[in-house]
């Protein structure tokens, strides 16, 4: 006896959207209310608005990450250089 396989059922792919720039914290909120909205109008099912969201909000999180990391480093060269000048 064999097995038959399994295949994915066939799901119309939505055309392409342009989304704006995700290297912002600003570009990131606006395509997060994009989200918002096409999973409100029925352009996006929930489940993959809720994926959307997820992969967004990672971004989101890198980029406070590396603004965080910028700031430490700049605090740290001040603190470096203010005990090279003291000595």
């Amino acid at each position: 006896m064999t097995k038959a396989k399994k295949t994915k059922p066939h799901t119309p792919q939505m055309p392409a959207r342009r989304v704006g720039r995700l290297d912002t914290l600003g570009g990131i909120v606006t395509e997060l209310g994009r989200v918002y909205r096409d999973c409100r109008n029925g352009r996006t099912s929930s489940g993959d608005g809720a994926k959307l969201a997820y992969m967004l909000g990672t971004l989101r999180a890198t980029i406070e990450t590396a603004d965080l990391e910028g700031r430490l480093a700049a605090l740290e060269a001040e603190l470096h250089e203010g005990k090279s000048n003291a000595d």
